[in-house]
This record gives C-alpha cells, sequence and structure tokens, in this order.
C-alpha cells in the first residue's frame, strides 16, 4: 500500500518539479524586494482558474511575478478587492508578467489567475514587498 501512494505521488509531482525550477529561476524579478516565501502554485484544472487570497498592507510596494517556463504570457492576472471590483488585470497587456503595487489602505482581496489557452500550462507566482521610504 505505502508503494502504490508512493508512486502516485510520483507522477503527480514529477511533472511540477520543472515549473519549480522555473520558479527558482525567476526569483531574481523581484530584485530589490523581498520574497513573501509563499509558494502559489497555478496547476492547469478544468476550469482554468485559481484564486488566492490575500492581504496588502500600506507603507509597502508589492511586486507580483508570473513564473512559467513558456515565453507568451498564457494568464490573466487580476487583482480583486472584497468587493468584487478589480482593481488590476494584465487582459490588454502582452506578456505582462511582473506588476508593482502600492496602497493607501488595508487591500483585504484576491489573486484571480486564469489560463487563456486551452494548453493546460503550470505556473507560479511569487509575491515580494519592500517598506516605502
Amino acid at each position: 500500500m505505502r508503494l502504490v501512494i508512493i508512486v502516485i505521488l510520483l507522477i503527480i509531482t514529477l511533472p511540477m518539479s520543472g515549473q519549480l525550477n522555473s520558479a527558482k529561476s525567476c526569483s531574481n524579478l523581484l530584485d530589490g524586494f523581498i520574497s513573501d516565501s509563499q509558494e502559489y502554485l497555478i496547476i492547469p484544472s478544468s476550469n482554468h482558474s485559481t484564486q488566492f487570497d490575500i492581504i496588502f498592507y500600506p507603507g509597502f510596494s508589492y511586486r507580483i511575478v508570473l513564473c512559467t517556463e513558456e515565453k507568451d504570457n498564457n494568464f490573466e492576472i487580476s487583482l480583486i478587492d472584497e468587493k468584487g471590483n478589480i482593481q488590476y488585470t494584465n487582459s490588454k497587456i502582452v506578456n505582462g508578467i511582473i506588476r508593482d503595487f502600492r496602497f493607501e489602505s488595508l487591500f483585504h482581496g484576491q489573486i484571480v489567475v486564469k489560463q487563456i489557452t486551452e494548453k493546460k500550462i503550470s505556473a507560479k507566482i511569487l509575491i515580494g514587498y519592500k517598506k516605502i521610504e
């Protein structure tokens, strides 16, 4: 039984191992920002959408980086506040994989990532922060 579980885990994690390497290789895009040390993994699914709850605090700059092994931007990233209002989306930006934000007050909402192609692609979001001086 243990062998079956180990084999299943290997089958699930092996396709993601390349993506983890991709995320490590793009961590340099957080240049000057401190990583929040979270792994926001986007795994292809039938609905092509992934959501992450997020809180941003005033007095900091934040950087969101989308990491994927694909050269083209195959994802739409939206930042949605708790009332459902879209505060940011990269839907009209070609290859918009890096975005910096600042907030005047506490922001509680979601990062929604939608895959915009039929090709199933894994990705990871990195979030960094730094104190505004």
